[in-house]
């Protein structure tokens, strides 16, 4: 089982593909984006620096809106960590706002703030990980590699890769509650949005996930409707929390 932690793949068999080391600073602390942005004519992600000049005023709005509230605190959520919100939103400040004050509060009561789930990113491939129980069900119903996730480059953002043919979708359904489901996709959202931030404040280039589904060698009729639904509903329970 590999997973992806600070630039290094590890494996728990012989294989280990190591990358070149980042630094251990948890996200969400306030720093300038990196002076030496990426220069690869072929990225165009949006540079940080753009972004923050052209949408100061509704991060101006967001911050005023939040800077009252208890859980609040400038050093982690910044301006870097506002914009999200503010893009997510597009125009509606206000919306944007409402997403940021129940981000803070879902982060208090999860205790997320302090962990660093850089290391977290794991596939699914059914084999049970010891030290990732909330997967535990996911990966009772996973064919081999189900599920992948790499960082190809450290510059740029992971992939994960989807094979749904591979995931028993009426053995989760019958195994798995809504709760377990909205668990695992915690786990893994804040794994690789603590990465996205990471490479977002170094490279100062905005940087997202890509996910990659494959419908390979399934239709329409042998999806569980019951288990999509509860999928769905898992989804949107965490959907602001992870712009």
């Amino acid at each position: 089982k590999s997973i992806l932690t600070g630039g290094v793949v590890r494996s728990s068999g012989a294989k280990e593909v190591r990358m070149s080391k980042t630094t251990t600073t948890l996200p969400h602390t306030t720093f300038k984006p990196s002076a030496s942005t990426s220069t690869d004519e072929y990225d165009e992600r949006p540079l940080i620096k753009d972004l923050l000049a052209e949408r100061s005023l509704d991060i101006d709005s967001v911050r005023n809106a939040i800077q009252s509230h208890p859980l609040y605190d400038p050093s982690r959520y910044d301006d870097i960590w506002i914009l999200r919100y503010v893009l997510s939103h597009k125009k509606d400040s206000h919306a944007a706002t409402r997403a940021a004050i129940a981000t803070m509060e879902f982060r208090e009561t999860y205790q997320l703030n302090d962990l660093d789930q850089r290391a977290m990113v794991t596939h699914l491939d059914g084999d049970r990980d010891p030290n990732m129980p909330v997967y535990d069900k996911l990966n009772a119903c996973s064919g081999k590699y189900a599920a992948l996730n790499t960082l190809p480059d450290k510059h740029r953002g992971p992939i994960m890769y989807a094979f749904l043919a591979k995931l028993d979708m009426d053995k989760l359904d019958e195994i798995a509650t809504q709760e377990d489901l909205k668990n695992s996709y915690i786990q893994a959202n804040e794994s690789f949005y603590q990465i996205l931030d990471e490479i977002t404040r170094k490279t100062g280039r905005l940087t997202k996930l890509l996910k990659v589904i494959d419908m390979d060698g399934l239709t329409l009729g042998k999806m569980n409707r019951s288990y999509l639904s509860k999928d769905a509903a898992a989804s949107k329970e965490i959907d602001d929390y992870f712009p």
